[in-house]
């Protein structure tokens, strides 16, 4: 009986042996599954962080993006505006230029300068004025 005894407590011991490797065993599993559960909400919270940087940076360009797209409009526009301006410009140089020539072909020569005209009207204006005094004086006026 003491054999028996002795046999099943060796069983026993064995047993008790095996089921604490395993425990430890998956101790070690679940302290690993532990780690690697810590390690990935380290890298969600990291990656979590950078696309809030990334959204943000992609929500600046794209500001960028319209504000460079609606100075392209701008650009554009004016653009466009241009060929109806030179088109109107080109309308009133050949307005100008068409005055410009008639009032040239309505320009005639005159001989002699204007201070030689001057001289002229100076001069009868002095002979009006002695007739005038002449005339005064022969009438007995003052």
């Amino acid at each position: 009986m003491q054999v028996l005894k002795a046999q099943k407590q060796i069983v026993d011991c064995f047993q008790q042996e095996e089921i604490a490797k395993q425990r430890d065993s998956s101790k070690a599993l679940a302290e690993s599954a532990v780690d690697e559960i810590k390690s990935l909400n380290d890298t969600q919270v990291g990656i979590l962080r950078n696309k809030a940087i990334l959204e943000a940076e992609r929500d600046r360009l794209l500001q960028e993006l319209n504000r460079v797209n609606q100075a392209i409009d701008t650009a554009d526009h004016d653009l466009s505006q241009i060929p109806s301006a030179i088109t109107r410009l080109e309308e009133e140089k050949q307005k100008y230029a068409h005055q410009t020539y008639q009032l040239h072909k309505s320009l005639r020569l005159i001989p002699g300068s204007s201070s030689e005209d001057t001289q002229v009207i100076e001069n009868i204006d002095q002979i009006r004025l002695r007739a005038i005094k002449v005339i005064q004086e022969a009438l007995g006026l003052p």
